[in-house]
């Protein structure tokens, strides 16, 4: 098989414009004077990552969509809300930057896990670290200066206002991301409701 028979797809959560538009604040907050060194995610690219599954063969997406549809089909719609900025591995080290996420969380990780363990049988490799419910924000490129390092952890360690503004999952995507010079493409492949008559929507 050739590049052009595979897609690189991951599943995620797709956010409200609402909720994007207010991520997007959050990175105004953080952004003046930190520009070298750090690539701020778009607003309209910004998701919540369930599982990334990589270059999976085209051949292979109509199965991946029924395994999706099966595990999204045992779960109820539940409510998310934007919860306090962080960064990986920590504050005082940034390297990613993302918002939290609070509410109906233990819904959410029992959605993730479904998803995992209905992808064993597809040999999709298991994730390593546990699952981690976060928006990415930013990340900082190997050139970011100490500096810019510095300053980012004492802006964060300000614990800038968080609205804490809800929004409801009813969907999960499966979506397909493709590389570019200036940064990821995301297409949706399809959706899947969450609810006992789910029904794939291409």
């Amino acid at each position: 098989m050739t590049a052009e028979d595979h897609l690189r797809v991951f599943i995620a959560v797709e956010l409200p414009a609402t909720i994007r538009e207010e991520l997007a604040d959050l990175q105004n907050m953080l952004s003046p004077g930190l520009e070298p060194g750090i690539k701020w995610v778009a607003p309209d690219s910004i998701h919540l990552t369930l599982k990334f599954l990589g270059n999976v063969p085209v051949t292979r997406i109509p199965e991946l969509q029924k395994v999706i549809e099966e595990a999204t089909s045992r779960s109820r719609p539940f409510r998310l809300e934007l919860a306090g900025l962080g960064a990986f591995p920590s504050r005082q080290r940034p390297e990613v930057i993302w918002c939290g996420l609070q509410g109906e969380t233990y819904q959410l990780t029992q959605l993730q896990r479904q998803i995992e363990n209905s992808l064993r049988p597809l040999e999709f490799p298991a994730e390593t670290q546990p699952f981690s419910p976060h928006l990415t924000l930013a990340r900082l490129r190997r050139d970011a200066g100490v500096n810019v390092r510095h300053q980012l952890a004492a802006r964060l360690s300000e614990n800038l206002p968080v609205s804490g503004s809800a929004f409801t999952v009813e969907t999960v995507s499966l979506m397909q991301s493709r590389l570019t010079p200036t940064g990821p493409i995301y297409t949706r492949l399809a959706e899947f409701l969450l609810s006992d008559s789910n029904q794939g929507r291409s």
